[in-house]
């Protein structure tokens, strides 16, 4: 579990900043959505 945990830690971070580096830097951590982010939907389903 904690591999898979650790992996998706590692997936959200990439898709963040680089959804970031194509948008202002205007929404922090807490306003993106996990939902937001297709690999959650298939964790937590």
């Amino acid at each position: 579990m904690k591999r898979v945990v650790f992996f998706f830690v590692i997936i959200f971070m990439i898709y963040h900043v680089s959804r970031a580096q194509h948008e202002n830097i205007t929404k922090n951590w807490k306003t993106v959505s996990i939902s937001d982010i297709p690999y959650a939907k298939v964790w937590t389903d």
